[in-house]
């Protein structure tokens, strides 16, 4: 089973970066403890307010039961009046094998 690699980037609204970290800190916090998840990182740019995540999973299940979780949906609900636009998501594939 190949494993799925996943981006994502959160940027805060203007006075809200804050409370979108806390957000995304405990989404991090909660989604290491799913089974097949082998990577979840959580990035802050240096200019501050935005977020990155550096996400890999077992397979495509684990992403599928991952997106689908309680604590999944409650920290979208949670960021949604949060954001700068919306959360992106991309699900990528490596140009180049990964040493």
């Amino acid at each position: 089973m190949a494993s799925v690699r996943v981006f994502a980037r959160a940027k805060a609204k203007a006075g809200k970066e804050e409370q979108l970290r806390e957000v995304l800190l405990e989404l991090v916090k909660a989604s290491r403890t799913e089974d097949g998840v082998e990577l979840y990182e959580l990035f802050e740019t240096t200019e501050g307010g935005e977020f990155l995540f550096s996400e890999m999973y077992g397979g495509r299940e684990e992403f599928e039961i991952h997106s689908s979780s309680d604590h999944f949906k409650q920290a979208t609900d949670a960021m949604q009046p949060l954001l700068e636009g919306e959360l992106t998501v991309w699900q990528v594939d490596p140009v180049e094998p990964v040493l």
